[in-house]
């Protein structure tokens, strides 16, 4: 399941990275780069969406998801990006104490609204 779900990443461009624990896969990052030249009604855009980070359960406080951040951020040095932004639900806190601790800022607020 998800060998599909990343392949079908890498074939649109996106950056993956893995961690192990003991010899088992327990860890990605998704990450998909944008450059845009943009236009008279937008700015030049470069930057990269951390689209998924995930760490099973038995491996979380093991320092995996940190790695997997500085694995995306020497990438993006690498390839000349400057920021990366991340979303997630409002309600994960969790996700903003990560997110934070890592040096990502709030910037900007969505809502949604579903109309079924």
């Amino acid at each position: 399941e998800y060998a599909g779900f990343l392949q079908a990443g890498l074939e649109q461009g996106a950056w993956i990275f893995m961690a192990e624990h003991a010899g088992c896969p327990v860890a990605y990052l998704m990450a998909l780069p944008k450059r845009d030249a943009g236009d008279f009604l937008h700015h030049p855009l470069a930057r990269v969406t951390l689209d998924h980070l995930y760490v099973a359960p038995q491996a979380r406080s093991l320092g995996l998801g940190s790695r997997l951040i500085a694995a995306m951020e020497h990438k993006m040095r690498v390839e000349g990006f400057e920021t990366w932004v991340v979303g997630y639900n409002a309600f994960n806190t969790e996700a903003e104490r990560f997110y934070t601790a890592r040096g990502a800022m709030p910037r900007g607020a969505f809502r949604s609204k579903r109309i079924a």
